[in-house]
């Protein structure tokens, strides 16, 4: 009866207002940058946008109708990524995988779902999936809407990451220099093989002594240390520091050294890296001089 009551300049009215408020949110879905995926109660594709149809370069048309299971490696090997590596989907994988669908069957819902999806070149993208279930006004389910991100960089960054640290971790420890980080209240954290070498300490036994430790506590080396501690501060580096150091067997080592700060991305100070080089063999030449 209210339907029959309503004017045609008010029916006309609220379908315009349902048009518009559909068109408002098509704008945003299709305006997204995040990948947006629906089906219906059955799991088939019935609308993306274009942010994922630009993901795996391929025609709405070619995916519509699908289900959404369809879009991932559904049997056990080796794929090319787009991040240039090669994925292994193995049963462990695929079962991670069940695991998460059971999980959005039992709660409606699942967040940041590792997977791969398969676009056209036959490459897998990489992708974190959040899916939740659409539901009418009756209680019913009747589809689900998937946003999900493109980590292909992410997976990149780590990637050159490892390799960065890798060549790093080369050239820690095969410097001729002695290497030592410490933290922000100058505990050491790291040495390299040639502090070990240089001192005949192992990285496990100097690991959690403070550098004060190291050198001798008499006057004389307390008073040069402060002033060492006091243009560090000011500078927040210095150079060609010279002190002695005790070896392993109790013999002191004539040092050389070079300490900078090191900051966390806010500029606040997150510990300090040395480089130290023996200064044994320069001594003995300027004493035979």
């Amino acid at each position: 009866m209210k339907d029959r009551d309503k004017t045609k300049e008010q029916l006309i009215s609220e379908l315009v207002e349902i048009r518009e408020t559909k068109d408002f949110l098509d704008n945003i879905i299709d305006s997204s940058l995040d990948s947006i995926i629906i089906t219906d109660a059955k799991g088939c594709i019935t609308r993306t946008n274009r942010s994922f149809l630009q993901m795996l370069d391929c025609e709405e048309e070619a995916i519509s109708g699908k289900y959404m299971g369809e879009l991932s490696p559904q049997k056990e090997g080796i794929y090319e990524s787009a991040t240039g590596e090669f994925v292994e989907i193995n049963k462990e994988f695929l079962e991670y995988r069940k695991t998460c669908m059971s999980r959005l069957v039992e709660e409606g819902k699942i967040f940041n779902m590792k997977d791969n999806y398969i676009c056209k070149d036959n490459k897998v993208v990489p992708i974190e999936n959040s899916i939740v279930y659409l539901y009418n006004k009756s209680g019913e389910r009747i589809g689900t809407v998937g946003i999900i991100r493109d980590i292909t960089e992410m997976k990149k960054a780590k990637k050159e990451n490892r390799e960065t640290s890798a060549v790093l971790e080369i050239v820690f420890n095969t410097s001729t220099d002695g290497i030592m980080v410490a933290d922000r209240i100058g505990c050491i954290v790291r040495v390299n093989r040639a502090i070990e070498q240089m001192l005949g300490f192992r990285e496990d036994e100097l690991i959690g002594k403070y550098t004060i430790e190291l050198g001798p506590e008499d006057e004389m080396h307390q008073i040069v240390r402060e002033r060492m501690i006091g243009d560090l501060l000011e500078e927040g580096h210095v150079e060609n520091w010279e002190t002695v150091w005790y070896r392993k067997d109790g013999s002191l080592c004539p040092v050389e050294i070079n300490i900078t700060f090191l900051k966390d991305p806010e500029g606040n100070v997150s510990g300090a890296v040395a480089v130290i080089r023996d200064a044994s063999g320069r001594n003995k030449m300027e004493h035979k001089g």
